[in-house]
């Protein structure tokens, strides 16, 4: 029941988004829109949540899911405070198998769709 947005860098992740039926956008965009999100969870491996935005979404609950170094910058967790929840790579962590899979596919998705296998 909840409202979802997703902030992916790619086109296709976004087009994928949509297949889904989910609203998605680039990720400045997505940052934009999370000052009004009750819940933002960041699934990229990189600072995309910096001191120059955080300020618009600080006083929501953001959970890092992502690989280290994790998507906030080292500012952005500080002025985040106890809003923030440090989980790094928890689904992997506790659901190895199915993260491998998903990777698994990813993978070579990505590999027949460049041609370099079938």
């Amino acid at each position: 029941g909840g409202i979802v947005t997703v902030g992916a860098r790619s086109l296709a992740a976004q087009a994928n988004a949509i297949c889904d039926g989910i609203t998605a956008c680039d990720i400045a965009t997505a940052i934009k829109k999370a000052s009004d999100s009750s819940i933002i969870f960041n699934t990229i491996p990189a600072p995309v949540i910096t001191e120059e935005n955080i300020n618009a979404i600080k006083s929501r609950i953001i959970i890092d899911l992502a690989s280290i170094p994790g998507g906030l910058s080292e500012a952005a967790k500080s002025i985040s405070g106890e809003n923030f929840i440090h989980a790094l790579s928890l689904p992997g962590k506790h659901f190895p198998n199915t993260a491998g899979e998903v990777i698994y596919k990813t993978i070579t998705g990505t590999m027949r769709e460049e041609g370099l296998i079938q």
